[in-house]
């Protein structure tokens, strides 16, 4: 009897089978260049709404010959960037005899708006001859990152340029910044050049170039400040497509997310120019709990400076605040709540949200096409540290990995869908059938070995 209670126990013990692709709902193709072999993409916001979990635990990458491949999974983080731009400025003379001190008459400057010079009246000396012209001002106001080349061209003159440059707010206080030097030689045919400095990061709104020998500063032609803008810049989040609302009363509005998940921001774009929309936004997990506040904020749409705009001039003359962020709880609901003195929505709103994105890196043996799996709510993760993937990496190596591209799926019909879940759902009752019958086979099986146990003839002893 025993043996046989033990034979049924091993029966009723579920097999772990080996997962295969059919296992996973979603599917895509990877795109991957010639070099390799490790890859890295950025996840797009389909794929993340296709795992069945949201630490993606049931992602796989899958080769041309079935087998499954190693990875890693990387949250993005803030990218340290330098980015250079080019300005023309405007340039005016300086006369030898006022060039060391602060403003030189003949020379008028008015600040508009934007800073920008625009009056220049010629000076004479006595006798109305020409002052020497000692230098030359640049206008530099309109610029507000820091300065790190200075690019001149000048006519004729040839040989070293050498002057001094000098750095002010107000063209009344000036600061020494350094001594420099251009050239441009020519002999036989041959030319050289060198019309470029380096500045050190300057912050001035205007600079004054001295020349200091020869007196007379060459005619400028061009000129060309570069600044640099630097920092670290936060990886962009993904935005869903606009959802629309259920409405629940006059200031109240609901919706629905594809199943929980961590939402970093929202967007509630205003339809109407000069909107201000107090707002309070609640969550949940799904219908059995209560609903909790998230973030609250201010949405708006208003002229610039309280001016009137009209449509012909665009939203570009507008201050807009649309989105409002939220702490990345899983929501799988959310409900806004509308303060009506602000006036409220004119219309019910559509309502974007925000994932933050994910990094896929992975190492591609065998043969291609490479696939993405998702979808599969039994998986269990096997993704492998970044240190164990890539043996040494470093950042440096990181950034520089090949990209892959990801072949996206079409959506299905809403009849397919359809057609898919009733498909689905009388797959699974087939199933439940089968395993209630073996298990009553079972049983009955059980029963009857039981029965002839007890009811062959004993063997007297």
């Amino acid at each position: 009897m025993k043996p046989l209670m033990a034979l049924l126990l091993v029966l009723a013990t579920p097999v772990l089978a080996v997962e295969q692709a059919e296992d996973f709902a979603w599917q895509a193709t990877l795109q991957t260049p010639a070099t390799g072999p490790w890859f890295q993409l950025d996840l797009p916001l389909p794929a993340l709404l296709a795992a069945k979990h949201n630490d993606l635990r049931d992602l796989r990458v899958q080769n041309a010959q079935g087998q499954f491949l190693a990875y890693s999974l990387l949250q993005p983080a803030a990218e340290y960037r330098q980015a250079e731009q080019s300005h023309g400025v405007r340039w005016f003379p300086l006369q030898a005899e006022q060039a060391t001190t602060g403003l030189p008459p003949g020379l008028r400057i008015e600040s508009s708006s934007t800073g920008t010079l625009v009056e220049v009246q010629p000076a004479t000396a006595p006798g109305n001859q020409p002052v020497p012209r000692q230098g030359w001002l640049l206008d530099a106001s309109a610029i507000q990152a820091p300065l790190v080349r200075l690019s001149l061209d000048w006519d004729g003159a040839e040989g070293f340029q050498r002057f001094a440059v000098e750095g002010s707010d107000d063209l009344q206080h000036w600061q020494a910044v350094g001594d420099y030097q251009v050239a441009r030689l020519s002999f036989a045919g041959d030319r050289i050049e060198q019309r470029e400095i380096r500045l050190p990061a300057l912050r001035s709104r205007y600079l004054r170039l001295l020349w200091r020998s020869p007196a007379v500063a060459p005619e400028l032609t061009a000129v060309q400040l570069v600044s640099v803008e630097e920092g670290y810049v936060e990886p962009p989040l993904l935005w869903s497509e606009p959802l629309p609302a259920r409405q629940l009363d006059a200031q109240s509005y609901q919706w629905q997310l594809p199943r929980a998940l961590p939402v970093q921001a929202l967007r509630l774009p205003l339809s109407d120019a000069n909107s201000l929309v107090p707002v309070r936004v609640q969550g949940r997990v799904d219908t059995t709990r209560p609903w909790g506040a998230v973030a609250h904020g201010v949405l708006y749409r208003l002229p610039q400076q309280g001016r009137n705009v009209s449509e012909q001039e665009g939203q570009e003359n507008e201050q807009r605040e649309e989105e409002l962020r939220l702490p990345g709880w899983p929501l799988s609901e959310l409900r806004v709540q509308v303060d009506a003195r602000g006036g409220g929505f004119s219309s019910a709103p559509q309502l974007q949200y925000a994932l933050s994105g994910q990094r896929l890196v992975f190492l591609a043996r065998g043969e291609g096409p490479y696939r993405l799996l998702l979808g599969n709510a039994k998986a269990t993760s096997v993704e492998l540290p970044l240190a164990t993937l890539i043996p040494g990496y470093s950042s440096e190596q990181l950034r520089e990995l090949p990209k892959a591209s990801l072949l996206l799926p079409e959506a299905p019909s809403p009849q397919e869908q359809s057609q898919t879940g009733t498909v689905t759902k009388e797959s699974q009752a087939d199933w439940q059938r089968l395993a209630l019958w073996a298990v009553l086979l079972a049983g009955v099986l059980l029963l009857g070995l039981m029965a002839y146990s007890l009811l062959r003839p004993r063997k007297s002893v």
